[in-house]
């Protein structure tokens, strides 16, 4: 018994200053996931956690019938503006779910369906209360610009802007929507129904 004690008070006594020095860091990837290693993080990573941003449901961009082959690359190009203010929710699934819920209430109602409650629907489905929508439009040669990011259930704008771009073409486009975009910010101002009832009035 006694050598036993012996024994195990030396495994304690030898292990212990390697317990003591063998640090763990902590520190979180490019992807996000969260790392632990004996060796501090490379002087790219960081531990901070990745900011915290309001969600916002990206509504399918509508763009000219001649522009319909570049609708992808404008919209990316507005979700990079939006991307520094919003976790943006956009693409394949809120057109699928935007449809499904036009589809559904109007049925259900037996008319089109009212642009308040569908909205809220949308916004519902993806835990959102911002909806946001972007119209680019042409006349001539010349684009014009629209973004309306709205507070569903409070039913008031949270930012409206517009501007044209003349003499444009697709290249330049796309920069103003990602500076129309990326200017978002939380300002009084009316609320504008008029994206959205030209959203409505295309199902």
């Amino acid at each position: 018994m006694l050598a036993r004690t012996i024994q195990l008070l030396f495994v304690i006594f030898t292990v212990s200053p390697l317990l003591v020095s063998a640090e763990v860091y902590k520190w979180m990837d490019s992807s996000g996931n969260i790392q632990y290693s004996n060796v501090p993080p490379p002087a790219s990573k960081t531990t901070t956690q990745p900011e915290n941003k309001e969600r916002l449901v990206l509504m399918p961009l509508r763009v000219p019938d001649e522009d319909k082959n570049l609708s992808g690359a404008m919209e990316t190009a507005l979700i990079k503006g939006l991307q520094q203010k919003y976790e943006v929710l956009s693409g394949e699934p809120v057109a699928k779910k935007a449809h499904e819920i036009f589809m559904k209430e109007s049925r259900s109602s037996h008319l089109v369906c009212d642009e308040i409650k569908c909205m809220q629907r949308i916004a519902e489905a993806f835990q959102s209360e911002l909806i946001a929508v972007a119209i680019v439009s042409k006349q001539g040669r010349d684009y014009f610009l629209a973004l309306n990011i709205r507070n569903i259930f409070d039913d008031k704008a949270v930012y409206s802007e517009s501007f044209p771009c003349k003499d444009c073409d697709e290249a330049q486009v796309m920069q103003k929507l990602k500076l129309l975009s990326g200017t978002a910010e939380t300002v009084p101002t009316r609320v504008d129904t008029t994206i959205f009832n030209q959203v409505k009035s295309r199902r």
